[in-house]
């Protein structure tokens, strides 16, 4: 996910949204601002759903957007790798992962998949597949 950091001098703080790989907003977040009730309808109705079209939508205005990088949250990984166990334990392993590893992790559950079935071995629980590092073997 893309995530970028919205400042005004509008307001106080920052807002953050998050764009999946589709290019689709998942997220506004404006727990760390002062807006009004009204200011974040207002920001929320304003924001496109389509990252395309974010650009357009702020060049005329006071907003600032940086980029901050690109997140992938434990919930993408969980919802590929589709072994349901151990859930806090594979979110404490994904937690000490770092970016890159995250983005690894997530990329090699399709090939660790393929090695699962031609194999014939069990799959390991998602909190082993991140603490043994599974996602770096060549399958």
């Amino acid at each position: 996910m893309r995530q970028f950091q919205i400042t005004s001098p509008n307001f106080k703080g920052t807002a953050i949204l998050q764009y999946d790989a589709n290019n689709r907003l998942v997220k506004i977040d404006v727990s760390d601002t002062s807006m009004s009730i009204n200011a974040i309808n207002t920001f929320k109705a304003y924001i496109p759903a389509d990252f395309d079209m974010l650009q357009q939508c702020i060049s005329n205005t006071k907003l600032t957007v940086i980029e901050s990088g690109y997140v992938i949250p434990f919930e993408d990984f969980w919802d590929k790798y589709k072994k349901k166990v151990n859930r806090l334990r594979a979110i404490k392993e994904w937690n000490h992962l770092r970016p890159e590893e995250k983005i690894k992790a997530l990329a090699g559950i399709s090939k660790y998949n393929q090695y699962v079935e031609r194999t014939g071995i069990g799959k390991l629980d998602p909190d082993n597949y991140l603490k043994n590092k599974r996602f770096t073997d060549e399958y």
